[in-house]
């Protein structure tokens, strides 16, 4: 997982400052996956919820919650801050974060061991691309 996470910050690092030109556009799945999953984890062991179990991985509903409100909250705050750059998304920025942050939860939710700490930031990387 820990390379993997290497891998997913390089990847970041060269679309966002590379080709976009936007610290941003990488800044935020960085922090989706160092916020949201590492509280996701800790949470997750801190309240005692029910897990669940999705192919091999086990969660529990607690850290899966975390998960989505921070990738939410940080997913909805990069849409607000660059609504001028879109001109669909509109007033519908809100929506289309939950939706992100759903499907970012979701596709954390079904990695396997180790396997969320590049399909999560890559995954949100190319939510923001195509969203913004």
């Amino acid at each position: 997982g820990t390379v993997y996470f290497a891998i997913a910050l390089l990847i970041l690092v060269i679309v966002s400052f590379g080709i976009f030109k936007k610290p941003g556009l990488g800044l935020v799945p960085f922090l989706v996956m160092a916020y949201g999953d590492g509280l996701a984890a800790v949470i997750g062991k801190l309240i005692k919820s029910k897990k669940y179990k999705l192919g091999e991985t086990k969660k529990s509903f607690a850290g899966s919650l975390t998960m989505f409100i921070i990738s939410t909250l940080l997913i909805g705050a990069y849409l607000a801050f660059n609504l001028g750059t879109t001109f669909w998304l509109g007033t519908h920025w809100p929506v289309v974060a939950l939706l992100a942050g759903f499907a970012v939860t979701a596709l954390e939710a079904v990695s396997g061991k180790g396997w969320d700490n590049i399909t999560v930031p890559i995954a949100t990387l190319a939510l923001l691309i195509l969203l913004v």
